[in-house]
């Protein structure tokens, strides 16, 4: 009886170190493919900021002169006359009609973004479809220069047209017009 519970005890005790071992292995793979895609990911961080920062200031200098504009308007003064809160407000009223403008705006960025890579690819030489494009200008190869124009031309009616979609849901009078 002394023997097999002594047995039976090792085999626990081996089955808790076999797993321990195994989850620390799993663990030492995930933390290195982790820290392998982050520092891959701290590549993209200067590009992506060079991209974004001018859009960022040009996307908030519109919405705030928007949002003075619309302050300005009579309803929001009807509307505190009523005695919402200023929160209630700008959330309700102000911010609806001071992001048709901004929308288009970003709609009109996303084309520039888009050909802003080819720059930004070429700076910090990534290989992308910016790269590959003028590749294929400097080696005539026009077949691949008219699919990426035609591909970058598709993006910009998209965009645009989510746009559109997104001012119609936002703007109750092209709604009812």
């Amino acid at each position: 009886v002394g023997i097999e519970s002594v047995v039976l005890a090792v085999r626990i005790d081996l089955q808790q170190v076999a797993v321990h071992l195994l989850v620390r292995q799993l663990a030492d793979i995930l933390l290195r493919v982790v820290q392998r895609h982050v520092l891959c990911l701290g590549y993209l961080l200067l590009p992506a900021l060079s991209l974004a920062l001018p859009r960022i200031a040009m996307t908030v200098k519109m919405l705030r002169g928007s949002i003075q504009d619309e302050l300005t308007q009579n309803y929001v003064y009807t509307a505190r006359s009523r005695g919402l809160s200023q929160w209630g407000i700008l959330r309700r009223h102000v911010l609806r009609n001071a992001m048709i403008p901004v929308i288009t705006f970003l709609a009109v960025s996303a084309a520039e973004i888009m050909t802003g890579t080819i720059i930004i690819e070429q700076v910090f030489t990534i290989p992308g479809v910016g790269r590959l494009l003028l590749s294929s200008i400097g080696s005539r190869d026009f077949p691949v220069v008219q699919a990426i124009v035609v591909i970058m031309a598709a993006w910009i009616v998209i965009v645009n047209f989510a746009a559109d979609l997104l001012n119609f849901l936002i703007d109750p009078r092209r709604r009812a017009g």
